[in-house]
């Protein structure tokens, strides 16, 4: 089942103010990090009508080599 990306978010911010160490910090911007991949990944599949299943590395590579003239 997918997570939404704002539970990342949310863990990132609970995270982020209840941090006690670089530790905490470091997983705050991580899970923050993820969200915003999450978030990107989400709107590639929605403007290229790409598969869930495709990776975000596959349609990078396709939107470039389809873009770049040769």
């Amino acid at each position: 089942m997918p997570l939404d990306p704002n539970c990342f978010l949310d863990q990132a911010r609970r995270l982020a103010n209840d941090a006690e160490n670089e530790a905490d910090y470091r997983s705050a911007i991580s899970r923050a990090y993820y969200a915003c991949h999450l978030v990107a990944r989400d709107a590639l599949f929605r403007v290229w009508g790409a598969s869930p299943l495709q990776s975000l590395q596959d349609l990078s590579t396709n939107y470039l080599t389809s873009t770049i003239p040769a």
